[in-house]
């Protein structure tokens, strides 16, 4: 799909988006629409059951809509199982005492005509560091395993469908935004459902802006991220502005802000777009739920975000693919851990294992370095110097 044409399909995913959040008469299609490539393009966003109150009236084929109508049944139902999960999950860490904030989209459902309509991998919750290690006992009493392990984070997996992650920091000691959020507790009040503390209102839209922030620098950012922020200003419309803008003033990141709210207006509320923001809107478009995989293997491991696209991170990416460190290759080569002097044979000996035995990781390999010389990253950047990163 090409750019105008995404764009076309894009601006009336989000138009209709706006017609269910507001609960208004859906737009009628545009002219010679393809609703396969339409609902595609929902289901790459992760806007299904967003779009499909306003859809369902429309003249859709009977194929699609038979398909969206499973497939919004099924996130239906995958909610709700979320919902009586994260309810025994929640009670347990009261009964234990434990204070906890729950963060994101478990609580931006809730501002969603209907929660489901707002879906979610992961649930995260952030805790002190002693209580988040005290976790691991219960958690595992209710057949959850941990499959990561960092300094800030335990996340739990169950059933491959349930995960959560519990924090003991909001943001990490090497983001921007960690003394935003250093005293968590300070800035939080008691859960409207009662178990667990959320953020005050002009945090938690806070900690929506600089998330979606996050997104955008490390990987781009979808219509999801932008969505939350439209809905949950729209439902708390008291909000301390004056403050909020000082507060992002403060960590650098005001005009990106006021970007994004300018784009914003033109998804959900009809304005004009702008050159500018037409392309930074197909940018967003073209990013998914899930973030562009060039710009995250560029940015992931990068100290220098800025320049992060620069041949430099390419060759350094490249040598990345070929010589991984010794904290990559210990899983594989358990030996590295007691002598990393020897990481120079493992490389031969992975090369020797991959030529003659893995013989499709090779192609894996050079896809990945043909990726990081493309279009889209010339187009990232672009993107960044319009929305002022």
């Amino acid at each position: 799909m090409d750019n105008k044409t995404l764009f076309k399909y894009g601006r009336y995913m989000a138009r209709l988006m706006a017609c269910t959040i507001n609960q208004t008469v859906p737009e009628a299609p545009f002219e010679g629409i393809d609703w396969k490539q339409f609902y595609r393009l929902a289901n790459f966003h992760n806007m299904i059951s967003l779009v499909y109150p306003a859809v369902k009236s429309l003249q859709l084929p009977p194929e699609v809509l038979k398909e969206w109508t499973y497939n919004n049944n099924r996130l239906m139902a995958r909610e709700a199982r979320q919902e009586i999960e994260s309810k025994k999950v929640f009670d347990i860490l009261a009964k234990e005492n434990i204070p906890f904030i729950k963060m994101k989209g478990i609580v931006t459902k809730h501002f969603y005509p209907a929660p489901y309509m707002r879906t979610q991998a992961d649930i995260d919750i952030c805790m002190s560091e002693e209580h988040r290690r005290y976790c691991a006992s219960f958690m595992e009493k209710l057949g959850y395993g941990i499959f990561s392990v960092t300094e800030n984070t335990d996340e739990y997996m169950k059933d491959n469908f349930f995960f959560y992650e519990f924090h003991s920091t909001v943001n990490t000691s090497d983001s921007e935004f960690y003394e935003l959020f250093s005293d968590p507790f300070s800035k939080v009040k008691a859960s409207a459902d009662g178990t667990g503390f959320v953020f005050t209102d002009e945090y938690f839209y806070l900690h929506l802006v600089t998330h979606l922030y996050k997104h955008f620098i490390i990987e781009g950012c979808g219509i999801r991220l932008l969505c939350d922020l439209y809905v949950y200003s729209k439902s708390h419309p008291n909000l301390d502005y004056d403050f909020i803008r000082k507060a992002l003033e403060q960590y650098g990141v005001l005009r990106f802000y006021e970007n994004i709210i300018q784009l914003n207006e033109c998804l959900f509320c009809g304005k004009d777009f702008t050159d500018n923001m037409t392309e930074i809107a197909i940018f967003v478009f073209k990013c998914g739920d899930h973030g562009s995989n060039t710009i995250r293997r560029l940015t992931i491991d990068s100290d220098d975000r800025k320049n992060s696209f620069s041949r430099k991170s390419q060759l350094k990416l490249i040598a990345q693919i070929y010589f991984p460190g010794v904290k990559t290759l210990k899983y594989k080569y358990p030996m590295l851990e007691k002598a990393p002097v020897l990481l120079p044979f493992y490389w031969i000996r992975r090369g020797f294992e991959t030529v003659f035995f893995k013989r499709d990781a090779i192609k894996t390999q050079s896809d990945v370095i043909k990726s990081v010389n493309t279009d889209e990253i010339r187009e990232a950047q672009r993107v960044r110097e319009l929305i002022d990163l």
